[in-house]
């Protein structure tokens, strides 16, 4: 049978009227089952694309580059949750359990499958039409085939994505530990008190025309880091697979790596530089087109080329230089330095020489030291969670396809293995 026999799709349009506000979901905002940026917005502010209400157990997939993997089930839909045109929405009948339905349409098969019919649109970027969604053949097993294969793969799933929310909160702990420190100025002093409410010393700066903690200095942020640029690695040497991934500026999120889609290297040049060869921890910057956006690097056996580059904090300061990088006033000052009429960009020696509110080097270091657990914890927690993907890409065609039968006792070791290990500490 085909898609189209067991889903309705594009079942409830929207808006409804009666609605003060919705939650809105583009397709930038949706990359394999993890939903970011949700927007709330007000009625009379509702983009014209929001047209699509999803309910539980839908499941969306974008029909704009299928090859980003822009698709999710939803499992706890938010009040009054709208998703873009973009997107085709599935609901699936009762002769399909949900996530079944899900695991099937985001193998990697179909995925590439849909890309190519991408890539031969008339459109001006790649795209699909929801009836090539629909048109896909699914040789469909019973009720219990289905439950038993949901039984092993979701346990999986679901650690992954707990796993990217507690990253996510470790995170915005950070963040808030950043801003009350060095936008609030109430670090703590030398008896352990918030410096400025308990009538730390201020002094005016002229450059800033306000006040700033005593010690404090708007200097150039080359003081802060280096960086160093990417190497040109020559476009006849990419591959489709490989020992090492690439990279480029598309891979350099807000915030976070996005790996989903790069092209590989297969040896090393012999001149490349040690630090293209990216380690855990490293803090990258995408410096043409979309300039200034930072992240961290979460996996291993990746290199760097041309037009990103790796940000060297001096004095070891990862978390303060990371999130300094990411504040308002330094995106601005970055997006506006850099040049290019068709694309932006940004030279990594003008970078370092524009200016920042720069701390006491003491309150860097301390800052660092309370937040290393945090990044410490992340770096881990992406690392298990690379581990259960390789598990759960591994599982998921050969059980599609019937390849493996899955006993009791190995689905509940299977189970056991993704229960969360996680938690939190004090």
């Amino acid at each position: 049978m085909k898609i189209r026999d067991i889903v309705i799709p594009n079942a409830n349009n929207g808006p409804n009227e009666s609605w003060e506000f919705i939650n809105y979901v583009d397709t930038g905002s949706c990359t394999k089952n993890e939903i970011s940026h949700l927007q709330k917005i007000k009625r009379g502010f509702y983009p014209s694309r929001a047209k699509r209400i999803v309910n539980k157990n839908d499941i969306i997939i974008s029909t704009v580059r299928p090859n980003q993997c822009h698709y999710a089930i939803i499992k706890e839909p938010m009040e009054n949750m709208v998703v873009s045109t973009g997107f085709t929405v599935l609901t699936p009948k009762e002769n399909v359990i949900p996530e079944y339905l899900y695991f099937f349409l985001t193998q990697e098969t179909i995925t590439k499958r849909l890309s190519i019919l991408a890539e031969g649109a008339t459109t001006s970027y790649p795209s699909i039409t929801p009836d090539d969604i629909l048109d896909i053949e699914i040789n469909l097993p019973d009720l219990d085939y289905q439950k038993l294969v949901v039984d092993v793969l979701w346990p999986i799933e679901e650690k992954i994505i707990l796993i990217k929310k507690i990253n996510t909160e470790l995170e915005n702990l950070a963040k808030t530990i950043y801003n009350y420190w060095f936008v609030q100025f109430d670090f703590p002093n030398e008896e352990g008190k918030p410096y400025k409410t308990s009538g730390g010393e201020m002094v005016w700066n002229e450059e800033l025309k306000r006040e700033i903690p005593k010690g404090w200095k708007f200097d150039s942020l080359k003081r802060l880091f280096e960086i160093q640029s990417g190497y040109p690695f020559e476009s006849e040497d990419y591959r489709k697979k490989g020992d090492y991934k690439l990279i480029t500026i598309k891979n350099v999120q807000d915030g976070f790596l996005n790996t989903n889609e790069t092209d590989f290297i297969e040896f090393l040049p012999k001149n490349l530089p040690d630090y293209c060869k990216l380690k855990l921890g490293d803090l990258l910057m995408s410096l043409t087109g979309n300039v200034g956006r930072v992240c961290i690097v979460t996996e291993e056996n990746l290199l760097l080329n041309q037009r990103v580059g790796v940000v060297n904090p001096q004095n070891q300061c990862l978390a303060f230089t990371y999130f300094t990088l990411q504040s308002d006033f330094i995106v601005k000052t970055l997006k506006k330095i850099a040049t290019g009429s068709n694309q932006k960009n940004l030279s990594p020696i003008e970078a370092g020489e524009e200016k920042a509110l720069l701390p006491d080097e003491n309150i860097m270091k301390l800052f660092e030291k309370k937040t290393k657990p945090f990044f410490d914890m992340i770096l881990k927690n992406q690392r298990e969670n690379q581990e259960l993907i390789k598990l759960r890409d591994f599982l998921l065609p050969m059980l599609m396809n019937g390849q493996v039968k899955v006993k009791s006792e190995a689905k509940e070791q299977l189970s056991m293995a993704a229960e969360p290990q996680v938690k939190y500490g004090k």
